[in-house]
């Protein structure tokens, strides 16, 4: 693995030591945003070709939306503006069933069915809502029960998000969701009921949150490097050795509402983002309001509607992708694993061998990647997995040009300097 030294003055790409190697970073704090690395950026790149975004974006975030005190005005003044005012492909975290005493009438897939076609679904926050319930207690039936409901929908999440004291939790406040058996001091052992791992793996789940927040953002990588920090996947062995991926979120657990989000993605911080080509999945609950303004006709307050236009505007210029969580973290599971190999004019994308048993036309389905195209032949490039040639893959020449440079306040002949990419789509 090759390095690429950044100047966050300077962000055009040279080589660099790797003994020097600093991680820049986004910070939250109550006093706004800073920056760490002494006014200088480094990034770490794969080498020779790759970039770690699709052309031209130099950013990509995602929203992991918890839907905790939804309601369904709620939900559909939020509908309306995101995905359809701003048109901000944005997911949303969805309860198979609700049985909260506190929250009568909280958004779920089984009171709620119209929600199954409207957007993205592709983040189960366990299997619903058990908490504060006298008269319901969580099993591995209601697990299966919720399954089935899921499939009735056509919904089948690749992302689990843990929910609260849920006790079927794997990580987060010691669920025992991963646990198949407990024991007592005297040696007996007994079925654990709320065990479910099996079958959120049988679901297609194949990314867990960690249960943990960061406060800053930073590069797209797999795996820290310079400094240790797992930005976003890592491979975790679970106590029944099952193996999935685990993921943080930014944020801070005082902003984790509707109000609070229009800090976390403030205009200062997304352009911060996309000038350090930071990636970042946000914790928040998009439904969920402050007591104090739980009378206000709006769900939404103009703060946070400000900062989601600024958001779109990034999108819409392409300088920010954003996308729902699943796919930005399918993303870097796949480019992870692509050798880009210049003097073969080959480009290899290997399966990581959980989520992706193989990699196919399918599989590939709406995912773009690019590379600097010196050193490559592009009528004569092949594309291959381990099983041989990969049909499907279009070969896109883009533009020397990219257009994010001015809008970053760059001359004309510094973009012009960007060196020649291309893009694979699939």
């Amino acid at each position: 693995m090759g390095f690429i030294h950044r100047d966050i003055l300077n962000p055009h790409p040279r080589p660099f030591n790797r003994e020097r190697l600093s991680r820049p970073f986004i910070g939250l704090s109550s006093g706004g945003l800073y920056v760490t690395a002494g006014g200088m950026g480094y990034h770490w790149l794969m080498q020779p070709a790759l970039l770690e975004y699709p052309h031209p974006y130099r950013a990509w975030l995602a929203i992991a939306s918890d839907p905790d005190n939804t309601r369904e005005e709620d939900w559909r003044e939020l509908h309306e503006f995101i995905q359809g005012e701003l048109g901000l492909p944005v997911g949303s975290g969805l309860f198979a069933r609700s049985y909260n005493e506190h929250l009568p009438g909280q958004v779920n897939l089984h009171d709620h069915p119209w929600i199954a076609g409207m957007q993205s679904h592709d983040t189960l926050h366990t299997w619903g809502d058990y908490c504060f319930s006298r008269s319901k207690r969580f099993s591995r039936e209601d697990a299966r029960a919720a399954m089935e409901l899921l499939q009735r929908h056509g919904i089948r999440p690749t992302v689990w998000i843990d929910h609260a004291d849920f006790s079927g939790n794997l990580l987060h406040n010691e669920g025992r969701g991963a646990v198949p058996s407990i024991a007592d001091e005297s040696g007996h052992s007994y079925p654990n009921f709320d065990y479910t791992l099996d079958l959120i793996e049988e679901a297609g789940i194949r990314y867990v949150w960690n249960g943990r927040l960061k406060n800053f953002v930073g590069p797209g990588k797999f795996h820290g490097g310079g400094g240790g920090v797992d930005w976003h996947l890592h491979l975790h062995e679970f106590p029944d050795g099952r193996k999935l991926y685990v993921f943080p979120r930014y944020g801070a657990w005082d902003c984790a509402d509707i109000y609070g989000l229009g800090t976390v993605l403030s205009p200062a911080k997304i352009d911060a983002m996309v000038h350090l080509g930071g990636c970042c999945i946000v914790y928040t609950h998009l439904g969920k309001r402050p007591a104090h303004a739980m009378e206000r006709a709006e769900h939404i307050p103009d703060g946070t509607k400000a900062a989601l236009r600024h958001l779109a505007d990034a999108f819409r210029a392409r300088r920010m992708m954003v996308s729902p969580v699943g796919d930005l973290l399918d993303y870097l599971v796949v480019r992870e694993r692509i050798e880009a190999e210049p003097r073969q004019n080959r480009i290899l994308l290997r399966p990581d061998g959980i989520r992706y048993l193989r990699l196919d036309r399918a599989a590939l389905r709406g995912m773009k990647f690019s590379f600097k195209a010196d050193g490559f032949n592009l009528e004569t490039l092949q594309v291959a997995t381990p099983d041989g040639p990969l049909d499907g893959a279009r070969v896109v020449e883009e533009s020397r040009e990219q257009p994010q440079e001015e809008a970053r306040g760059e001359t004309r002949e510094a973009a012009r300097q960007i060196p020649s990419v291309f893009s694979l789509e699939f």
